[in-house]
């Protein structure tokens, strides 16, 4: 397993941030939702919602310096989780995974949510590794655009 450090996000990490989120939602979800979601996702897209970012809320995981993953907790949501590919399989996933449940715990939380693209196996059996269970399909609406998803719910210890 490489080595990584997890550290709060900064705005210093928000030209990292934004590549990176931008590169690892297209992967996760080209195919997996209507392409007219995808067409609104460009960098200046992405570039909005991490200058909007609640630094205390994030999370990212770095490695000599260089962000290969970040996650974003709201309230009892697991928000975000993006690594880089360069950085998959070598547990920056499981590590932002870990301290997501933690802050959502820490935060008086007993349980945990998030919602993933149907499509997107890759990512679903990652979460049930980690010990998240599927709530079963539901459809979304972002931005006018109706989606296929799985919301998965951990209960966390205390």
């Amino acid at each position: 397993m490489t080595s990584y450090v997890l550290r709060p996000g900064k705005p210093s990490d928000a030209d990292a941030l934004v590549r990176l989120w931008h590169a690892g939602w297209h992967d996760a979800h080209r195919g997996h939702v209507p392409d007219a979601m995808c067409e609104t996702r460009d960098r200046s897209h992405f570039a909005k919602r991490v200058a909007d970012l609640p630094w205390a809320s994030s999370v990212v995981a770095a490695q000599a310096d260089v962000v290969v993953g970040f996650a974003l907790v709201r309230d009892a949501q697991l928000d975000q989780i993006y690594v880089a590919a360069e950085g998959r399989g070598n547990g920056a996933g499981a590590l932002l995974l870990a301290s997501a449940e933690s802050a959502i715990r820490a935060a008086g939380f007993e349980e945990a949510w998030l919602m993933v693209a149907a499509g997107n196996r890759a990512a679903r059996r990652f979460y049930q590794r980690h010990g998240w269970s599927d709530g079963g399909p539901q459809n979304i609406t972002v931005d006018g655009v109706r989606a296929s998803a799985h919301r998965y719910d951990k209960r966390l210890p205390p």
